[in-house]
């Protein structure tokens, strides 16, 4: 394959996506400074409240555009990924097991943290109440809905239409790196610097979910497991009964997608996964 033919096929995919993000950009640069004008306390990176809402809005709508000039072979896969998913037989029952197997190895990751004097019980952080109840069911309804944005986005939409062009893993590891980059929209690369440690947890994280994804052919697995991981933070920040030490140790940290420890095992869990579906994956 001559380096014309390759750059012309790499511009074909990448160059939507390129152009999608600079219109987000440049959206995002109009609106922000007229609702920091409105409100000096706004922000669209806000982690939650409205900005959260607003900047998914801005996401979703350029999916829209870049959706309606695709081809409608594509359009029906992502419909298939994003909505097709939830009417197969048996879906709940998948997305349940995927979701109570990444939930409970987040808690199995800070018990070791725990035993080993990086993670403090806090006897002050409360007591169950029908309130706190009710805020953590509705935590995990947001949970989902993160969960299932960020899927149908990075795995049922970005991974899809690259594959239109690339084989399974250079798409697997091309979706993987704009997960990465997605997740700090006001200096993406920092995640390749200053931030490593958290890119490259994001960058595994991508490559699992993407993984699961593409051995078990649904998105609710995906899904699941996303939310299982995801929905253990949530939980604690309703409920603080667990503090974490100053981290003296280079494997630990208190935001386990930096944790090297972590990488480690994610990294062990993706390379098992490659080789023993290696065929499938090829």
């Amino acid at each position: 394959m001559t380096i014309p033919h390759t750059t012309a096929r790499w511009w074909k995919v990448s160059g939507p996506i390129v152009l999608s993000a600079c219109s987000l950009f440049i959206t995002f640069n109009i609106i922000e400074p007229l609702a920091t004008w409105l409100n000096p306390t706004y922000t669209l990176l806000a982690n939650r409240s409205v900005g959260k809402f607003a900047l998914s809005f801005m996401v979703l709508l350029q999916l829209v555009l870049f959706l309606l000039v695709q081809p409608k072979n594509f359009l029906h896969r992502v419909l298939d990924s994003a909505i097709g998913s939830f009417k197969r037989p048996g879906w709940l029952r998948m997305m349940g097991l995927f979701f109570i197997f990444f939930f409970a190895l987040h808690w199995l990751i800070l018990g070791g943290l725990w035993q080993s004097g990086f993670a403090l019980y806090n006897p002050a952080w409360g007591t169950f109440t029908t309130s706190l109840v009710v805020r953590t069911l509705f935590g995990l309804f947001v949970t989902f809905l993160l969960a299932w944005s960020e899927e149908v986005i990075f795995r049922g939409f970005i991974y899809e239409y690259i594959t239109t062009s690339y084989s399974i893993l250079p798409s697997i590891l091309c979706a993987s790196t704009i997960f990465m980059l997605a997740h700090d929209l006001s200096n993406p690369l920092s995640l390749l610097t200053t931030n490593l440690s958290l890119g490259i947890g994001l960058f595994l994280l991508g490559m699992l979910l993407n993984l699961i994804f593409v051995l078990t052919g649904s998105l609710v697995a995906s899904i699941g497991a996303h939310m299982g991981l995801v929905f253990v933070k949530v939980v604690l920040r309703r409920a603080r009964f667990l503090t974490f030490a100053p981290m003296s140790a280079w494997w630990a940290h208190a935001d386990l997608r930096q944790a090297p420890a972590v990488h480690l095992l994610f990294l062990v869990v993706i390379l098992g996964i490659v080789y023993k579906f290696r065929k499938k994956l090829a």
